[in-house]
């Protein structure tokens, strides 16, 4: 106790700090502790020689094989690394030093508005003998009195020699924040540096993921493969981990300035909520929201998978949003089926994606295989037993016809569907800018036939089983406005079909605007 008084009392104390060790000190002695000596005066404190770093003796002394200066001032800006490089050089000669290296930083973490920059310099001797020196006064830069770490590596897994190597390394390499850097004893050349070394500056933050992935391929590059894999990974998740609070603390902010409303009462949410309650079943449907930008179906979406987990008996429950790949397949990668209650498909480019899937979809109890690994292969087991799957499409998704048209996906045992044509939540049915009224009706078949391209006009026969007639009619661009008032003669007259293809064609777009035969 009484070494540790000694220590702390010959610091720069400041009198708050004075007065905490004086009360602990009491505190002690009280207790039947004993001290040679009183408490010395603070008036009488004589600071130390390196104030805050260490206690000097009046028998201090100096004797190494390497160590480093640190200098921090702040008088210590850019212009005066000439002037400390060859302050350096002057030292290395004077004492017979090996090596040197040196650097002069921007102090990425200190405190306060203005810039402030420090100083390295390291030394290595390799004559046997090293340094001995009485006092700091030939160290001292410019009137900055340095701060002295000495290598003292007594390890048998880490020879001094190569303790000293990693400092001068730790000097001379460009790490975030430095300015210059300078060295006689190259890396490479006069010594090998390790892949350790640079995976601490890592670590440490002290380098950049670009500049960590550069410098591991331009001199470490036996295991850089491995080391780009580990920090491509670790990036990855902490993206993912960034991403997720970021949209934490906008929901938060959302609810606390009254932006966040509750969702409105729909008849096909609580149908499809009520698939998750009560026993065990083969299938369950999915829902699709479907509806115009700005009205709320991605939140929508999630309110009703919420809803889902709290009906399965989930106490947090959350959601998976998996992606749609250009080939269409899907992956599942990052579901949980202990966390999650199910899985969100938000701004689904193609109803036929719910067709092509259906017996993944609808969560039949079974083991299935989902997500790709790096060899292009489905490896991550998932099932969507009593997980429950929801779907978000905007009226410019392609396939809509289907939904009306084909047995499969206009079936409310499958898919059901919820049509929005005003915002899915409590709210004054205005838009947020005060303007335009909410449009209360949908579209009829009609308009959203003639908005069809030839393209469309051929994946709506094909869902109704004429995939022959809809090559001739996209060979010919028949568009969607052509289709709504094409008659049997000209099909039959002018694009060669047969009376019994035309007919079928008449009959699937009649069926399609609810015409009469």
């Amino acid at each position: 106790m009484e070494k540790l008084v000694r220590l702390l009392e010959k610091r720069s104390l400041t009198p708050v700090q004075y007065e905490c060790l004086r009360k602990a000190s009491s505190e002690y002695l009280e207790h039947g502790g004993v001290f040679s000596v009183p408490l010395l005066d603070p008036n009488m404190v004589e600071p130390p020689a390196v104030p805050k770093h260490r206690v000097l003796q009046p028998t201090f002394a100096l004797q190494s094989k390497a160590f480093m200066l640190t200098y921090n001032s702040l008088t210590i800006t850019p212009s005066v690394w000439t002037a400390f490089k060859a302050f350096v050089v002057d030292l290395k000669k004077k004492y017979g030093a090996r090596a040197f290296a040196a650097c002069l930083e921007l102090s990425l973490h200190a405190s306060g508005s203005m810039q402030r920059h420090h100083c390295h310099a390291y030394f290595f001797w390799t004559d046997g003998v090293g340094i001995y020196v009485r006092d700091l006064d030939p160290f001292v830069f410019q009137g900055i009195r340095p701060r002295i770490d000495v290598c003292v590596t007594r390890a048998n897994a880490v020879s001094p020699k190569s303790a000293a190597c990693h400092g001068l390394w730790y000097v001379s390499v460009m790490k975030e924040g430095t300015i210059h850097s300078d060295t006689d004893y190259q890396a490479g050349v006069w010594y090998k540096p390790q892949p350790m070394w640079l995976q601490y500056l890592y670590q440490d933050k002290k380098l950049s993921y670009a500049n960590y992935v550069a410098m591991s391929a331009q001199d470490f590059p036996l295991g850089h493969a491995a080391r780009k894999r580990d920090a491509d990974e670790a990036m990855r998740d902490l993206r993912e981990q960034v991403v997720k609070r970021l949209i934490k603390d906008e929901l938060t902010l959302l609810k606390t300035n009254g932006a966040y409303f509750e969702a409105r009462a729909f008849p096909e949410v609580d149908t499809f909520v009520s698939h998750f309650e009560g026993g065990a079943k083969w299938r369950r449907p999915v829902l699709l929201v479907i509806g115009a930008t700005n009205l709320g179906k991605s939140m929508l979406a999630g309110a009703v998978l919420e809803k889902v987990g709290r009906a399965i008996g989930m106490a947090n429950p959350s959601f998976a949003e998996v992606t749609v790949e250009e080939d269409a397949h899907l992956d599942f990668s990052d579901f949980d089926v202990e966390a999650h209650a199910g899985v969100l498909f938000d701004g689904l480019a193609d109803t036929l994606v719910l067709k092509k899937h259906r017996e993944t979809l609808q969560g039949r109890p079974k083991a299935l295989k989902g997500g790709r690994s790096a060899t292009m292969k489905f490896s991550y087991p998932f099932t969507l037993t009593r997980r429950a799957v929801v779907a978000t499409m905007d009226l410019s998704a392609a396939n809509l016809h289907l939904l009306s048209t084909d047995h499969w996906l206009k079936d409310a045992r499958n898919v059901i569907q919820l049509h929005l044509t005003q915002p899915a939540w409590q709210q004054q049915g205005l838009l947020a800018n005060g303007g335009v009224p909410w449009p209360l009706q949908a579209k009829t078949p009609a308009q959203t036939m003639r908005e069809w391209s030839v393209n469309a006009v051929m994946s709506f026969l094909q869902g109704a089983d004429l995939a022959g007639p809809a090559a001739k009619l996209y060979d010919n661009g028949l568009a969607g406005a052509d289709l709504e008032d094409v008659s049997l003669s000209v099909l039959t007259q002018d694009l060669r079909l047969s009376v019994f293809a035309a007919s079928k064609v008449i009959a699937a777009r009649n069926a399609f605007l609810g015409r009469a035969q």
